[in-house]
Formats: structure tokens, C-alpha cells, sequence
């Protein structure tokens, strides 16, 4: 899984300055009328910064804006990647937007063109740990485990209680065959963050890898609780507890899996 995006705080509106008298009466009534349609984009947020682009066509941390709320909402891809597209064209050196495109570039399967606004972005803002993260994961994909572990370092050196970093790292060291380690990580991901579901997965697979089927079992019940119309939990769990010969619980498991749409073998 694919690290957070980096989502920027909303910035507040700053007040209109109104006249004396006469004028401020008439400013009243359109004062009014302003604040009604500004209380029903309010509950829109997509809405709330369409419409600020709209007014504010120009700049670039808008548009950046607009792409992460977008996402934040469920919205559509597309779109986010055509506003955060738009913020890098109005700002070239914005590594918000940069790492952000890069991430959904990622999710695309584009690994050239995530790298490329990674490398960008990290280059811009080499102190962010996040972007280091993203970088990382792109490294995985493409299989550059030695240049993944470096980002991977860098990350939790600049964000020591940056629980996804120690997820990342986990993840490489698990490709590189090194289960203990990697469990090592996984478990300090969840002292700092216990609701990461995926390093309760990760952690399951790499303890069924050392032999420790009880504690992969403890794992995947977790990671059900956190996501419980998952079919891949259940599907999990119930090899897990066939292998330790629950045959009963493992039944169980894979009707639910099954009742949830799993594919798979």
C-alpha cells in the first residue's frame, strides 16, 4: 500500500473590509446573500475550493488544495491529478504538489513519472519525511530495494515517530529476506500507530515466514478489526488457522471471504 498523500491545511478566507454608512447598508444585504452561498460550499469542500480556483485561477497552492480535498472526499483521480498538474504548471518548485502527483502517478502504474516528481520533490524539500517515504515505495515497485532502504533511513531519521516510514522499511527488509527485522519494524509502526492495517498485515505474513503461526493469527484478527469488509483478512486468517488445525475456524473464514467477494485461490 501506497503511503498518505500530503494534505495542506485549509486557509482561512480573510474578512472583506466594508465602508461607513450608506454604503455598509447596501454591503449588508449582498454581505448577507455572499455568506449564505459561502455556508453551502462550507459543506462542500470540494465545492469550497472549486470555487476559490475559480476566484483565484492563478495560484498554485489552491489548485494543490483542490486536489487533496478531492482525494480526502473520495472523488475522482483524474481530476486530482489535472489540479495537482495545474498547481505544478502555476508553481514548478511546489514539492506539495510534486510529491502528490508523484503519488498518484504511482497509483497509476506510471513508475518513470512518479520518480520523476519524487526526485523533484525531494530535491525541493529534502526535510520532509513523507516525500522521503513516497520515494521509497516508488523504489519498491520498481524493484530498487538498495535505493529504497536509504529513503527508507532518511525518513525515520527526520521523523523518528513517523509510523508509515518504519512500514516502508519493514517492507524492504521482508523482500530482502530479513522476517525478523522486518517484524521489528512492523512492531515499532504499531507502538506508535496501533490502527495501521497494513503493518498488522505485513506482520502476519512475515511471522507465518519465522514459523510463528499463533502470533500471524493474532495479527490478521487485528487487521479484521480494522477492516472488516476486507475479504483478504478472512482469506488470510483462515489458512492460518487451517495450517494450526483449526479446521473449524478456517471453515468459517473462508465462507466469509467468500461472502465478501474474494477471487482468489
Amino acid at each position: 500500500m501506497i503511503g498518505a498523500l500530503v494534505l495542506l491545511l485549509w486557509r482561512i478566507l480573510r474578512p472583506i473590509r466594508m465602508g461607513r454608512g450608506i454604503v455598509l447598508a447596501g454591503l449588508g444585504l449582498l454581505w448577507g446573500a455572499w455568506t449564505c452561498r459561502r455556508n453551502e460550499l462550507w459543506r462542500d469542500p470540494v465545492a469550497l475550493w472549486e470555487d476559490t480556483a475559480v476566484k483565484s485561477p492563478g495560484k498554485a497552492l489552491v489548485y494543490n488544495n483542490l486536489g487533496s480535498t478531492r482525494l480526502a472526499a473520495g472523488g475522482n483521480v483524474e481530476k486530482a491529478l489535472e489540479d495537482f498538474s495545474r498547481a505544478i504548471a502555476r508553481d514548478p518548485r511546489l514539492a506539495e504538489a510534486l510529491g502528490n502527483r508523484g503519488v498518484l502517478l504511482l497509483r497509476r502504474g506510471d513508475l518513470v513519472g512518479a520518480l520523476r516528481d519524487l526526485d523533484e520533490a525531494v530535491r525541493l524539500a529534502p526535510d520532509r519525511a513523507l516525500l522521503r517515504n513516497n520515494r521509497a515505495t516508488v523504489f519498491i515497485e520498481s524493484g530498487q530495494l538498495d535505493r529504497a532502504l536509504p529513503d527508507c533511513e532518511e525518513a525515520i531519521r527526520l521523523g523518528p515517530f513517523f509510523a508509515p516510514a518504519y512500514v516502508t522499511r519493514g517492507i524492504v527488509k521482508v523482500k530482502q529476506g530479513d522476517f525478523r527485522a522486518g517484524i521489528l519494524d512492523y512492531t515499532r509502526a504499531l507502538e506508535i500507530r496501533s490502527d495501521l492495517a497494513q503493518a498488522w498485515n505485513n506482520r502476519a505474513y512475515a511471522r507465518i515466514q519465522v514459523g510463528d503461526l499463533k502470533g500471524a493469527e493474532e495479527d490478521y484478527s487485528e487487521y479484521i478489526r480494522l477492516r472488516p469488509n476486507l475479504p483478504e483478512g478472512f482469506h488470510n486468517r483462515s489458512q492460518v488457522r487451517g495450517a494450526r488445525g483449526d479446521s473449524r475456524g478456517a471453515e468459517e473464514d473462508r465462507r466469509r471471504a467468500l461472502a465478501l467477494g474474494w477471487k482468489g485461490n
